[in-house]
């Protein structure tokens, strides 16, 4: 009965297994010479000594392919690998630098999914092995922690930082060059603002997916890479002592260089410091200037939006206002917003953008054509003015082509050039211009009653009576058929 007991309760309150993140670590790159494989493995050892995690090891794929290379050969059976790796939720890559008598180490954990940058640790010490000690310490801390910290804010930029490049030959002989993108990328992981997205790790992503998409590791790996909103990028430049640093944060979107500005230090100063002002000031300049424009939709849907920045050096933008439409990036002030459609009237509004806020219009409905043009056209037509009725009409087709009545207008000044200004063959191909966009058959059927008046007033019967019997025929139960039939029985009436 006792170890009946037992198992039930066994069985009413299960054992709970915590797994912990499975991390792999790659070789560290930069200015290590032929070290960056045993770098890694003192990387790894150093994490592995955090028991929350799991590590497979560094090695272990390279073995796996081999394995599976020889046994695809014939030398040895294929054992059943479906399965057999660990899937990694987070990978570790870093860079040295060398920066004057220090090594420096950045190291840098990555989510696999989404290629976030989770974690970043730096080691500073008189030999690769002690930087790397203190990196890879500080960042198992960092990994260890991440099960309990949130998954980033919608709010925050999704940001990248390319490679520095050198603008000058003397640039180019910089130990640092090819680590001060990872030294910018730890100044801005200490900003709020921000979720730093890796972009220099296409083979490890790579590799990842094939392992995946055969099976040998389970789960639905896929890293989405690239998945940034916006990018820094920067060149640095040597004149003499000094050492200038222009950069540039870019809409990934737009293309458009939102933050511009130079940092300079000198040889004997620390680069980092002057990187940790950049990323201040980008976070800066986030917070205080820029704003969001937020619409809904927009009524027509396909309307064209303009957008008429305060800066005048600065050209407007045209977009589709889709629904919804977030426009990003906005230095605060007071724009214009010009909304237009073929079918509808202009619509213009004036806008107040604030620094960090999110301006909501709602929906836009643009409003209906201004049919003024058309009836002062009508009224010259009428009052026997058919040179200005004529102008009317090509304006208001002109300024709404796409507008039903449009074509309806250009119908009548077909019709009043042939029939009132006597320009007989000018108004017939006024008229076939109207047939050619192709309306609907009320129009059409107009059209072709006037070309037939047209040929009539040439003295051209038979033309004339073969648009009429096709009016007939084909456009039965219109009024130009109604009209045509009138003309074949010797009733045609203007």
């Amino acid at each position: 009965m006792r170890h009946l007991v037992l198992l039930i309760t066994f069985m009413v309150y299960p054992v709970l297994f915590v797994h912990g993140l499975t991390v792999g670590v790659f070789d560290i790159k930069g200015d290590v010479g032929s070290e960056g494989g045993r770098l890694a493995d003192l990387a790894q050892a150093e994490i592995q000594q955090d028991k929350s995690l799991t590590i497979r090891d560094r090695l272990a794929i390279k073995n796996i392919i081999t394995q599976q290379e020889k046994c695809a050969a014939g030398f040895r059976e294929c054992p059943e690998l479906s399965g057999a790796i660990k899937t990694l939720d987070m990978y570790v890559t870093g860079e040295a630098i060398t920066l004057a008598a220090q090594k420096q180490i950045v190291l840098r954990a990555v989510k696999t999914g989404d290629q976030t940058i989770a974690a970043l640790a730096v080691g500073s010490a008189d030999s690769l092995e002690k930087s790397m000690a203190e990196a890879a310490a500080g960042l198992a801390k960092k990994i260890a922690a991440q099960k309990n910290t949130d998954k980033g804010s919608g709010e925050r930029w999704k940001l990248a930082v390319q490679p520095v490049r050198a603008a000058n030959a003397a640039a180019q002989k910089l130990t640092e060059l090819a680590g001060l993108d990872s030294m910018l990328l730890h100044a801005l992981a200490k900003r709020a603002s921000f979720d730093l997205i890796e972009t220099k790790t296409d083979d490890i992503v790579e590799a990842e997916k094939m392992l995946s998409l055969s099976g040998m590791a389970p789960g639905a790996l896929a890293p989405a890479g690239s998945d940034y909103t916006h990018f820094v990028t920067a060149t640095i430049q040597v004149a003499d002592e000094a050492r200038i640093l222009a950069y540039q944060v870019v809409s990934k979107k737009t293309g458009t260089a939102i933050i511009s500005d130079i940092i300079e230090w000198t040889v004997g100063q620390d680069p980092q410091a002057a990187l940790d002002k950049i990323a201040e000031y980008t976070e800066n300049d986030i917070m205080k200037v820029l704003g969001k424009l937020e619409i809904s939709g927009c009524d027509p849907g396909d309307a064209v939006i303009t957008f008429e920045f305060k800066d005048a050096s600065r050209a407007a933008e045209s977009i589709i206002c889709k629904s919804p439409l977030l426009i990003e990036d906005i230095p605060a002030g007071e724009y214009t917003l010009i909304f237009k459609h073929e079918e509808r009237n202009t619509l213009t509004k004036s806008v107040t953008i604030k620094p960090v806020e999110t301006l909501k219009l709602g929906k836009i409905a643009l409003p209906d054509i201004d049919m003024s043009l058309f009836q002062q056209a009508s009224s010259a037509e009428s009052s026997g003015k058919f040179a200005e009725a004529n102008g009317l009409y090509a304006q208001f087709y002109t300024k709404y082509p796409k507008h039903r009545m449009a074509s309806y207008a250009m119908y009548r000044e077909g019709y009043v050039t042939q029939l009132r200004l006597k320009r007989v063959a000018d108004g017939r191909k006024i008229l076939e211009n109207v047939i050619a966009r192709k309306p609907d058959a009320e129009i059409r059927s107009e059209a072709y009653v006037g070309m037939a008046l047209g040929y009539r007033a040439e003295g051209d019967g038979e033309k004339s009576n073969a648009i009429f019997r096709m009016l007939t025929d084909q456009y039965a139960g219109t009024t130009a058929a109604e009209f045509a039939r009138d003309c074949l029985e010797g009733k045609c009436s203007l």
